[in-house]
């Protein structure tokens, strides 16, 4: 149940950050996975430019969130936007983990995918969204 919680106020923070920017939010939106289910993610955000996908992970202490970020990777690989941000916070997931995932984001030719915590997420907004939601 803590972990909800705290997740939540992850969203939360990521959602409050965006509204500021006055771009089209939506929520909970799904997207087929890797194995052919069902998926969703926190929120797909729509720029006058593009479409945005951003997954929010928490992990406060040490425990299996990290474990799944290979999956996390290769659903983003087939998520129909072009622009995927992941957002980990809480500082439990292991460094050499979240180093994984920045790397093998970075070196990603066929997406612009990005790892933030969200200190990097809030600056990347700041940096990248106008007040009407257009990307720079």
């Amino acid at each position: 149940m803590k972990n909800n919680f705290t997740g939540r106020i992850l969203e939360q923070a990521v959602e409050n950050v965006l509204l500021q920017k006055n771009v089209s939010i939506r929520r909970s939106v799904p997207y087929i996975n890797i194995y052919g289910s069902k998926g969703r993610t926190e929120f797909v955000i729509d720029t006058k430019t593009k479409s945005i996908r951003i997954e929010c992970k928490w992990q406060q202490s040490s425990g299996s969130v990290d474990e799944k970020f290979c999956y996390l990777y290769h659903n983003c690989l087939i998520m129909p936007e072009k622009t995927i941000i992941i957002v980990i916070d809480g500082d439990g997931a292991r460094k050499s983990a979240v180093e994984w995932l920045k790397n093998i984001a970075n070196n990603t030719t066929s997406k612009e995918l990005y790892v933030f915590n969200l200190c990097e997420f809030i600056k990347w907004v700041n940096k990248n969204l106008e007040e009407k939601g257009a990307v720079t």
